[in-house]
This record gives C-alpha cells, sequence and structure tokens, in this order.
C-alpha cells in the first residue's frame, strides 16, 4: 500500500469510518449526491468490498455492508534525543575500587500526526465547510450534528492537543540519573581472604506523570490541552544495593569458583508508585515497584 493511500486509511480509521457509515445510515441518497460525497477512496471500498444496502431501520434506510474493516492503522510521531554522560573510577587501594556515574537524558516530541496533517490539507475545507449541498452540512450521525461542527469533537479537537506536545520533553522519560558503587576485595593475607563486600547506590530524578488543564486559542476559538508548562511529578528515586562474595580455586586449582549474594533494593519493601495523573492531580494509575530481592550467583571458570 503507498504512502499516501495508508494515510487517508489511517485518517479514516482515526475520524470517519464511523462517520462515513453514519453518512449513509442518516442522509437520504439524494442528499449525498447533491452534496457531492463519494464515500471512502476508491481502493478502500474494494480493499472491503463496501456496498450499500437496504435497511429498513436506519433513517435513510440505508446502511453498509463491508468485510474485512476490523484492522487498525495509526499514525506516527518522532522522538528525538539527546543527553550526555559523566563516569568516573578511582582505586584508593588496589583491593578498593569506586566508580561514579551520572547522565542526562532528553527526549522530545516532533512530527506529531504528519499523515493526518497532510491529509486535512486536501479535506478540511469539504469537511468544515458550511455552504448548503456540500459534505459540511451533511447530518454526522446520531448526535444530528452537522459534519462541520462534529469534526471538531471527533478529530480536530484531539489533534490539536496532540500537536500541542510539539517540542514537549517526553514525560515517561526520567532526566537524570546517577550511580554510585564500591567494591573492596580483601588481602590473602586477612582473615577475610577470598571474601569480597560492595554495594551501590542508584539515584533517578522525579519524572512528569501527568498534566493539568489550560485553555489555549485555535482558530480562533478555546480549546481544553494539557499545560505542558505545569506538569504533576512523581519523587524521585534512591535504591541501594548491597553483595558479599566469595572466590576460590578447587579440583587441584584447575577451576575458579565465585559465589556472590546480591541484596537488590536493601532497604525497600517496596512501594506502590503513581505512574500518571489525572488533569486534577489525582492519581489515575499505579505500579509495584519491587521491593527488597536475594539473589544468590554462583560462577565456574575453566
Amino acid at each position: 500500500m503507498s504512502l499516501a493511500k495508508a494515510m487517508i486509511v489511517c485518517l479514516t480509521r482515526a475520524f470517519c469510518l464511523k462517520r462515513i457509515v453514519a453518512l449513509i445510515r442518516y442522509n437520504s441518497p439524494e442528499d449525498l449526491a447533491a452534496a457531492g460525497y463519494q464515500g471512502p477512496p476508491q481502493f478502500y471500498k474494494d480493499m472491503t468490498n463496501w456496498t450499500i444496502i437496504e435497511d429498513d431501520s436506519t433513517i435513510s434506510g440505508y446502511n453498509v455492508s463491508q468485510d474485512n474493516a476490523s484492522f487498525s492503522l495509526q499514525d506516527t510521531q518522532s522522538v528525538k534525543s539527546k543527553g550526555k554522560e559523566i563516569e568516573l573510577v578511582y582505586n584508593p587501594t588496589p583491593n578498593w575500587r569506586i566508580a561514579w556515574n551520572i547522565s542526562q537524558q532528553q527526549a522530545e516530541s516532533s512530527n506529531i500526526r504528519p499523515f493526518t496533517r497532510e491529509c486535512l490539507t486536501y479535506r478540511i475545507d469539504e469537511w468544515t465547510s458550511t455552504q448548503p449541498g456540500t459534505p459540511g452540512t451533511l447530518t454526522s450521525d446520531e448526535s444530528d450534528e452537522p459534519v462541520n461542527v462534529r469534526i471538531k469533537a471527533t478529530l480536530l479537537n484531539g489533534l490539536n492537543t496532540d500537536l500541542a506536545r510539539e517540542g514537549a520533553n517526553v514525560s515517561e522519560m526520567r532526566e537524570w540519573r546517577s550511580n554510585f558503587i564500591t567494591n573492596y576485595v580483601f588481602d590473602e593475607d586477612s582473615r577475610f581472604k577470598n571474601f569480597n563486600v560492595g554495594g551501590a547506590l542508584r539515584w533517578e530524578s522525579e519524572k512528569a506523570i501527568g498534566y493539568p488543564i489550560t485553555e489555549k486559542e485555535f482558530d480562533g476559538e478555546l480549546l481544553e490541552v494539557p499545560d505542558l508548562d505545569n506538569p504533576y511529578f512523581d519523587d524521585e528515586i534512591t535504591r541501594v544495593d548491597l553483595w558479599i562474595g566469595y572466590n576460590t580455586k578447587i579440583m587441584d586449582g584447575k577451576i575458579s569458583w565465585k559465589l556472590q549474594l546480591n541484596i537488590r533494593n536493601a532497604f525497600s519493601d517496596g512501594d506502590i508508585v503513581a505512574v500518571r495523573a489525572q488533569p486534577d492531580g489525582s492519581t489515575q494509575s499505579v505500579i509495584w515497584q519491587e521491593g527488597r530481592t536475594f539473589s544468590l550467583r554462583s560462577i565456574f571458570e575453566f
């Protein structure tokens, strides 16, 4: 399928397929013909065996029969990311190693719903027309509103809300992360010979989980859109890991054996964490953040 056809089908699925069928149900064939309305693109009719049939249960007396019309295509958007990272390693003694790193990453949404916008350049005048005898004045659906009014609630408002995110940071990403790691291996002449101990401190910055609603003007009308300048944030995350290991030779020195006990999230019993907020700031959805876990790892090297 060509890109142009994919674009039109995408828009058809996102906005107009139900409206297209509704137009057949709520407008007489004479009104449709007078408005120059011909239904979806011909390739879509061919692909789904689009057929207008008589149906006494509809206002117009007609309905649509289709095959294989359950597919769904979605429009796209791009995400542009950039970041930087610093890592330092220091050995205070031959047995003691310290590492620290910090990273920043930002991702911005861009080129949101390009196919929909391109298709709109060809159809928006037709759909929003207020001139009698044009598709914009046909009855859209059971709401009894004309197409030129209904399109705002079913397409334009949602599209403008999405486009308001253009250039905004992706909310699901934590901008800053840092890790501090240390490990100490005991000397051969120590009473803890062959043992090592260590730990890690992991930190992540807060992230946006939702936005309040504000009003912005689009095409002379006020539209409620997310207030991207004042997001709701969750809490920063700090976790601690600990480990202790033992390393020795077995089988007459032919095999090196390392055994290590790891305690991940050592000081956490698990938490319920909000991951999405309602426009009023209340919690919409949560996840269970893993608490303390133990793992024992055994490695044999030949």
